[in-house]
């Protein structure tokens, strides 16, 4: 792999991205309050080639959890 994250959190479309990314979850709908507090944390802009990333300034540790399983 490439030095970018394992993964990541988009928050709108991003048609630019083409099919280069593969979509394995979606946030449901009661959990979108604690991305909201992710993206309160301080953030940087990374430049990823051809895209500027905006990303954490430091890790967090969380879970993913299955959903409706």
């Amino acid at each position: 792999g490439g030095g970018g994250p394992d993964f990541f959190i988009a928050l709108a479309e991003h048609p630019e991205w083409g099919h280069g990314h593969t979509v394995f979850g979606n946030v449901v709908t009661q959990d979108m309050e604690i991305v909201d507090e992710i993206m309160r944390q301080p953030l940087k802009v990374e430049n990823w080639g051809s895209i500027n990333a905006t990303v954490l300034q430091k890790r967090i540790q969380f879970d993913i959890q299955q959903y409706g399983a």
